[in-house]
């Protein structure tokens, strides 16, 4: 057995402005002026993972090639997008008015891909149409005209989804329906989802499900590593078909968990560049430590004398991950010298950030993960042997099935909470029958009328 010391050097926090790894950025939105003299917001989405974040490649979708598409409409306005040019340029957008086309804008910049038209009138048509310049700066052929409508005055719609849970190729949402959930008829719901990067902006909004009596469901089929946003509408009763505001976007995970939390890539101590696959399927020990730490210093050559005896013996089912608060290059290079295992490169913010994401305020730090990226053992450090590695295989390996326990958990809880809404709007089916049956037509002379049996 190997034991080091219990001291533990404390971890100074460095505060730093947070990036954006998920989701988008809203750049300030700004008006622009026209022949019309109407307002047209215009509002570009920027950053991973968002709406427009990259360009996209043209696809066959009328003479532009691409297309205008409804990103949202109100009483008064009405929200389109396109996806972003795989070129820089200025985009033209024009609206029907008097059965003349007419220029909204002529100098949407590149960066952006979304417009919101104000002003318009409730319960009405309107059609619009996009082009943008070429790469030599001539203008191209206008998309298909965009016909949309604005909601009724009056329409009232759900709140937005809120994002219940996610993997890799499905995410789960729910909503609230207080009206509805109240009524002794509670109403079916519609919901439509749009992938929010790469060419998503090129098909607006798709049919997630045409139908459904719950207030959650889980949308399959999706893309590793894409960017989703929904939006859900009543699908029967008042107010059908007005669709609530888009969710936040979310990203579904990679298929490989530590793609999503380690990057792409490791680092070993020849400087060679390390396949962040060979972590699949493996217990993986993220290692929190740095040179300038005595603890540290103390550990490390005990930790690394177990993983060879362990490697050894054939275990092969986990991998230690150097996770570096060095303050160098050097001093980083020099550690991980010392070390059989690789690391997370130095360079970039991923290391700090790791340090927050696992809450590390005191190093050397061991981290156990699961097979599935959870946390199973806070901080292995300590008692090195082979008894205590066995009790990490089984609470790394167990983490899964705990994950999957509590998941089973959340349908429980959901499903129950629906077949409730069922009983309750059986029940009021049963009491409308009730009533029917109660009476009964009576005639009389040249007069037949209801009466109670």
């Amino acid at each position: 057995s190997l034991s080091p010391s219990r001291v533990s050097s404390s971890l100074v926090k460095e505060k730093k402005s947070a990036g954006f790894a998920d989701g988008w950025r809203a750049e300030p939105a700004s008006s622009l002026r026209f022949r019309s003299e109407e307002p047209l917001s215009v509002s570009g989405m920027v950053g991973g993972g968002g709406v427009g974040s990259k360009p996209v490649v043209d696809n066959d979708d009328g003479p532009a090639g691409y297309s205008l598409n409804l990103y949202d409409s109100k009483e008064n306005n009405i929200t389109l997008c396109w996806p972003k040019a795989p070129y820089e340029c200025k985009y033209e957008l024009q609206q029907k008015i008097d059965g003349q086309w007419t220029t909204l804008s002529d100098s949407i910049p590149h960066s952006k891909v979304m417009v919101s038209k104000g002003h318009l009138e409730p319960n009405s048509k309107y059609q619009f149409r996009l082009r943008r310049q070429t790469p030599d700066g001539e203008w191209g052929d206008f998309t298909n005209p965009l016909s949309a409508k604005t909601l009724p005055q009056g329409t009232l719609l759900l709140d937005r989804p809120a994002i219940h849970s996610r993997s890799e190729r499905w995410v789960g949402i729910t909503w609230e329906d207080p009206e509805g959930e109240n009524s002794a008829n509670p109403p079916n719901y519609k919901v439509e989802m749009m992938e929010t990067g790469d060419q998503g902006m090129a098909t607006g909004w798709k049919v997630a499900c045409s139908k459904t009596d719950t207030t959650g469901i889980r949308i399959k089929a999706l893309r590793p590593g894409r960017s989703y946003m929904f939006r859900v509408a009543r699908a029967d009763g008042a107010h059908a078909g007005a669709f609530s505001n888009p969710s936040v976007p979310v990203k579904t995970m990679h298929s490989d968990w530590f793609r999503n939390v380690l990057g792409t890539s490791l680092v070993n101590k020849k400087g060679e560049t390390v396949d962040i696959a060979t972590l699949r399927g493996k217990m993986v020990l993220l290692y929190f430590s740095a040179h300038w730490c005595p603890p540290c210093r103390q550990f490390t050559p005990m930790l690394a004398q177990f993983y060879e005896q362990l490697k050894a013996a054939g275990k092969d089912n986990f991998e230690v991950v150097f996770i570096s608060l060095d303050q160098s290059k050097e001093q980083f290079d020099e550690y991980l010298g010392s070390m059989p295992w690789p690391a997370v490169p130095f360079e970039g913010p991923l290391r700090r950030s790791l340090a927050d994401k696992f809450g590390v305020r005191g190093i050397p730090n061991l981290k156990i993960l699961s097979t599935d990226g959870h946390v199973a053992v806070d901080n292995g450090v300590g008692m090195l042997s082979g008894e205590v590695f066995q009790q990490w295989e089984q609470m790394a390996f167990a983490s899964q099935r705990a994950e999957e326990e509590a998941e089973a958990a959340r349908e429980a809880k959901m499903k129950k909470k629906e077949e409730a809404r069922k009983n309750k709007k059986n029940k009021g089916k049963a009491k409308e029958k009730t009533d029917k049956k109660g009476q009964k037509w009576v005639c009389e002379g040249d007069t037949c009328k209801m009466v109670d049996s």
